[in-house]
Order: C-alpha cells, then sequence, then structure tokens
C-alpha cells in the first residue's frame, strides 16, 4: 500500500453497495479507509451525513483533513463545444479565477475544488506548481493521462455521448443538461479470477459485461479509448 503525498475523497453517494454498505455513512467509513496516518486529506465535499466520519478518522490517524467546498466555491460554469470553463473563487484569498475543462460533465464542478485544494497542499510542502501549470493541465486532462469517457461525443449522426459515474449523483436523471434522459443504463464488468488479478496478462479484460442488468459479451460493445491503459489505471475505465 503506497503512503501518499495527500488523499483525496470525492464526494459520497450509494455505489458498490454490496461491498460498501447501504447508506452514506457506511460508505464514508469504507472511503476513509485511504487516510493515512500523519497524510493530509482532502474532502470534496462537505456533507452532513459524512462529516464526523471523516473527522473522526483523520483524528485518530492524526491527518490534517480540510473540505475543499470550504476554501473553493463554483461562481459559474459555461459549457462549449468541446470543453467547460469553470470560474471558481478561492475564499482564502477572494480572488476568481477561470479554469477551462476538456473534461464535460456537472460533476466536475465538484471534483475541481478537490483538485484545487490538492494542489495547494502540495505547493504548501514545497512543490514548484504555476498557476499556468493548473490551467494547463485541467485543459488536457484526456490527453495527459487518457481518460475518455467523460460527456465524450463519440458520434454525431446518430449523437451518441457516452459518459460515466460510480454513484447515483453522477448518472441521475436531472444532473445533465441540453437533453432529456429516459433512463440511466448502469455497466459494470464481469471478472473472473484472472480478471482481477493485476499479475495476470489478462487483468481487467473482461469477455463480458452487465448492462442494464443483461450479460453482453465484449463483442457487442464500443471501445472508445484509443491508446492502452497503465495497468496501475484499468480498474477506474469501467
Amino acid at each position: 500500500v503506497i503512503t501518499p503525498l495527500v488523499s483525496l475523497i470525492t464526494n459520497i453517494s450509494l455505489d458498490h453497495t454490496q461491498l460498501l454498505g447501504n447508506d452514506i455513512a457506511s460508505i464514508a467509513t469504507e472511503k476513509a479507509g485511504i487516510i493515512k496516518s500523519k497524510v493530509p486529506v482532502v474532502i470534496s465535499q462537505y456533507q452532513s451525513e459524512t462529516v464526523s466520519v471523516f473527522t473522526n478518522a483523520a483524528k485518530d490517524k492524526k491527518s490534517p483533513l480540510r473540505f475543499a467546498d470550504k476554501n473553493y466555491k463554483v461562481i459559474d460554469a459555461v459549457e462549449k463545444t468541446n470543453s467547460q470553463q469553470i470560474k471558481i473563487l478561492n475564499k482564502k484569498t477572494n480572488q476568481e479565477e477561470k479554469y477551462d475543462l476538456d473534461l464535460k460533465g456537472l460533476y466536475q464542478t465538484k471534483n475541481i475544488l478537490g483538485v484545487l485544494d490538492v494542489l495547494e497542499i502540495l505547493k504548501e510542502t514545497g512543490y514548484w506548481i504555476e498557476q499556468e501549470h493548473i490551467k494547463n493541465g485541467l485543459k488536457n486532462v484526456i490527453g495527459l493521462t487518457g481518460l475518455y469517457g467523460r460527456w465524450q461525443k463519440i458520434n454525431s449522426k446518430p449523437i451518441i455521448i457516452a459518459d460515466t459515474g460510480h454513484n447515483i449523483d453522477g448518472i441521475k436523471k436531472g444532473s445533465y443538461t441540453g437533453i432529456i434522459i429516459d433512463e440511466p443504463y448502469y455497466i459494470a464488468p464481469m471478472l473472473d479470477a484472472q480478471g482481477s488479478n493485476p499479475f495476470s496478462s489478462s487483468f481487467y479484460e473482461p469477455e463480458f459485461w452487465m448492462v442494464a442488468g443483461r450479460k453482453v459479451h465484449k463483442s457487442h460493445c464500443i471501445i472508445f479509448v484509443h491508446s492502452e491503459v497503465a495497468q496501475i489505471l484499468k480498474p477506474m475505465y469501467q
């Protein structure tokens, strides 16, 4: 298990309930497991159901705790053709800054607060990170990391948009703008023992996927990641 420079936990919603628990507090307790002894931790969103869980966990580990939305606030968000621009207020300095993101989706307005707070901690520990570095990184996330499928338009006629979420908040009705959602579809890989083993040559290459409760062969799935994903990152790419 690695010891990070800083830990980040995004907003908590009901996801993977068969493993993490059936309520927000139980899930937060499991997520708090990434908090390491004396390592700073950032929580993207202050939620009344989880604040005591994270506060107690951080206290036990003697880890400095910060809630990103206490330090930063989204002032405005504007959707563009292939990006979005988010205006952020730094509550400490009372300064506003605009950031262009190539990752689209309403949930990015929550994620970016945690990212900025993490970067602030890294700068406080001595890392040289200029504002232009932050802006350039956020503007080129897809190209730099290969992270696709975040409100990504993959076809024009007919229009096909690929998006993903790990919990209800990410894909529930009303979380999208500009389109009408009939019903979200849940997709998850079906991994055997070898597929779950990071030392296997077939690691995270599921032959079948669960799509809206049905078993679907991989030959019926669209692949839209154009470059090979690093082994350590494959569990992120559902």
